[in-house]
């Protein structure tokens, strides 16, 4: 499984745009491939309505190694079951 920190903006055409000027998304997917889970990470955002601009941040990760208390635990969890989870910290719109 990975650990992504990636930086995002809404699509034009999205309804976030009238909303929010950008957002930091913490992903977790339960793929091998780093580069695979990437392409995964973009394609749904993009059907969210973002636009990734960049990965800031990526590393392999196991749901057992986290803490119970950590925040990221039920989002590695959900992942794990899922296939992925999201975490958006959004910046609002000017």
């Amino acid at each position: 499984m990975w650990f992504l920190t990636v930086q995002t903006v809404p699509k034009n055409d999205s309804p976030q745009a009238n909303n929010f000027s950008s957002a930091t998304v913490h992903c977790w997917v339960n793929f091998p491939d780093l580069e695979a889970a990437i392409q995964l990470v973009n394609f749904y955002l993009d059907r969210k309505g973002w636009f990734v601009v960049t990965v800031e941040f990526s590393h392999r990760v196991n749901p057992q190694n986290y803490d119970k208390d950590d925040e990221g635990y039920q989002y590695a969890l959900e992942a794990e079951k899922n296939g992925s989870s999201f975490l958006f910290q959004t910046n609002l719109a000017q």
